[in-house]
């Protein structure tokens, strides 16, 4: 009977060393994957990633993100549109078209400004359309990559000139996470943490303060 118990207790210390061994490097590798030094980044789309012509040099999203992660390429471009994609797609080296890569895209904002600048907002049909064209562009890319795509939504500038777009941009970015959802992407949620004026600057681009709570937000995905 004492033998037994001697048993019991043996096996039970080692199933609690095994435990904490296991525990240890979950943790451990939890850790490593958090930090993400060896992923490649690429920002494509629109002036929500290439805002440097509105910041000082250096307060970009682009640079700053360079500064803190390294690995950083570009491709995106002020008053990009959804079928500027292809060329911008087209810019990235072979060497980096591995699952080790994510590729963050943000655009659809200037293709909705463009349609409704001169429409009724009420009108949603043409967000119907313009998501349609995002969807098709980015499945064409995703199957034509080993990248990860993560998908930033749309930001609510503080300018009251644009208050009136508030509902078009909350109809996108609803789209966005149903679509990212079903297919299993991350979203880049920036609509509610880029929240305060001094976070933009000419009315609608991100200021240097703006870029440093972006840069953030993907830090952390």
């Amino acid at each position: 009977m004492i033998k037994t118990k001697w048993v019991l207790g043996i096996l039970t210390l080692l199933s609690v060393i095994v435990f904490g061994i296991y525990y240890k490097m979950i943790n451990e590798k939890k850790t490593i994957e958090s930090i993400s030094n060896n992923n490649n980044i690429v920002l494509m789309g629109d002036s929500i990633f290439a805002n440097d012509i509105y910041v000082e040099r250096g307060e970009s999203v682009g640079d700053q993100l360079q500064d803190k992660h390294g690995n950083v390429l570009v491709v995106a471009q002020d008053n990009a549109i959804i079928e500027d994609l292809d060329y911008q797609f087209n810019k990235i080296p072979s060497n980096l078209d591995s699952k080790n890569t994510k590729i963050i895209v943000s655009v659809g904002g200037n293709d909705l400004l463009n349609q409704y600048i001169m429409s009724d907002v009420s009108k949603t049909q043409h967000v119907d359309t313009i998501f349609n064209k995002y969807t098709s562009n980015l499945n064409n890319l995703r199957n034509n990559s080993n990248c990860e795509f993560i998908l930033s939504n749309i930001y609510y500038p503080r300018s009251p000139d644009y208050i009136r777009y508030y509902d078009i941009i909350e109809l996108w970015n609803d789209k966005l996470g149903k679509y990212a959802k079903n297919n299993g992407l991350k979203i880049l949620n920036i609509d509610d943490t880029v929240d305060k004026k001094h976070y933009f600057t000419h009315d609608i681009e991100p200021s240097a303060s703006g870029s440093s709570v972006i840069i953030d937000n993907i830090l952390n995905l």
